[in-house]
């Protein structure tokens, strides 16, 4: 996407470059600068690492224990755990470096039903230290979606 209108970003073959390019379609910009994108790695899916699957612990400090279905990565992760109740906005607030290093919950039970979308991205990482959602969509409908959440 790109400039003040979100305009999907496009080359003369149809394909969408990395990245993000902004005010690259407004008047008298020539060069504008480009900067990478958090969804910048799905444009290539021979990279991608294998998806993570099995079961999951989230264990809290005052003894809470829940189980649960892992997707996209493995691993052990500590943090803060946060909410958000946003309904819409999932890729931003993954991209968002305000919940670095934090457990990131979404209270709305259905992410990743419109995909990832490539210059959509509030930064170049994913920054949570680890996502609790109730249902991960595998399988987005959305015509500029270029990957999943899970």
């Amino acid at each position: 996407m790109d400039g003040l209108y979100r305009i999907p970003l496009m080359s003369m073959d149809g394909s969408s470059p990395s990245g993000v390019a902004p005010g690259r379609l407004n008047h008298g910009v020539v060069d504008a600068p480009r900067f990478v994108d958090a969804a910048d790695p799905l444009l290539d899916k021979s990279n991608l690492p294998p998806k993570a699957g099995g079961e999951g612990l989230l264990l809290l400090a005052d003894g809470g224990r829940y189980e649960g279905t892992l997707f996209v990565a493995e691993g052990f992760g500590e943090g803060e755990l946060v909410f958000t109740p946003g309904m819409m906005g999932y890729q931003e607030s993954l991209t968002d470096p305000s919940w670095a290093g934090q457990i990131l919950t979404f209270t709305y039970p259905l992410i990743g039903n419109y995909g990832i979308h490539g210059g959509k991205s509030e930064s170049r990482a994913v920054w949570p230290k680890g996502v609790v959602v109730r249902h991960a969509m595998s399988d987005p409908d959305h015509r500029y979606s270029i990957g999943t959440v899970s």
